[in-house]
């Protein structure tokens, strides 16, 4: 925001994840979003240098079979935008009816990438800034260019004392069973680490007792739906459809099956229904 500071957040940015089940998803399943308050003079300016850095990002750092999207909305957050991520977050969205949302949409929204796979998420993640009843957040800290593709520096046992001081505030940050850190990602992209928990003042000081063995760029504390099972949505039986998420209430008609790696075979019916 340097280049342009006339410009400045409105809120938190948001980092949503999206349909776990979705079998294309990225490793992160993730998109963001970003809400800011600029003059209408300068709106060309940050279009330019978002489209700038997001192309020279992908072209530092994009892997094979990813499809990223980028998306601009002028305004208030349409009801249709909420519908998406709801949908987005639960359901299969296919490019017809991101098609459709854009086409309705077509005076506030601009996509000047035009479509993609990623889109999807690009404009869920706008949906979900006005739709999130609860929330928790990530602290995430940024490697220098030089640094992408190297292997990442964090003093595991820091990891462990800040999960031992920090754990009732803050969640997912260590698997002792595999004795490795939780809060870094791997592949070649731009995060060092990523602390998660309820409190964004709790998240710096826990950041702050970390010991790191590289230098980075700076750190962003983003508001998530992360943690809150945002995808657990009822439904029947019946109603249940290939790559959606959901809870349900059944009857189990048929001996359960277990499959190699602990997976379980259920065959439900509803409590009402003798359907299956």
């Amino acid at each position: 925001m340097n280049e342009i500071p006339e410009a400045f957040f409105s809120d938190y940015p948001l980092l949503i994840r999206l349909n776990p089940v979705i079998p294309f998803k990225t490793r992160g399943n993730a998109a963001t979003s970003f809400s800011l308050r600029i003059p209408e003079k300068k709106v060309n300016s940050l279009k330019n240098l978002v489209v700038s850095e997001f192309l020279e990002y992908l072209e530092t750092v994009r892997g094979g079979g990813v499809e990223p999207g980028l998306a601009f909305l002028y305004g208030k957050v349409p009801a249709k935008l909420n519908k998406l991520y709801r949908k987005a977050l639960t359901d299969y969205v296919h490019k017809d009816y991101i098609t459709r949302v854009v086409n309705e949409l077509s005076e506030s929204v601009e996509i000047p990438l035009g479509y993609s796979r990623g889109l999807v998420g690009a404009l869920a993640a706008i949906g979900a800034s006005n739709s999130l009843s609860e929330c928790t957040y990530e602290i995430l800290v940024y490697r220098v260019k030089d640094n992408y593709l190297r292997e990442r520096c964090i003093d595991k046992e820091t990891v462990r004392l800040m999960d031992s001081e920090f754990r009732d505030q803050t969640f997912l940050n260590y698997d002792y069973v595999n004795d490795k850190p939780l809060i870094m990602p791997s592949g070649r992209n731009p995060v060092l680490l990523g602390i998660r928990g309820e409190d964004p003042a709790i998240l710096v000081r826990a950041l702050k007792t970390l010991k790191l063995c590289e230098e980075f760029e700076g750190w962003l504390i983003y508001k998530t739906n992360q943690g809150l099972n945002a995808h657990h949505v009822e439904r029947s039986v019946e109603e249940f459809r290939p790559y959606q998420t959901g809870c349900i209430k059944g009857k189990v008609i048929e001996r359960p099956k277990i499959l190699l790696g602990g997976d379980v075979l259920l065959k439900l019916s509803d409590l009402e229904s003798k359907s299956s």
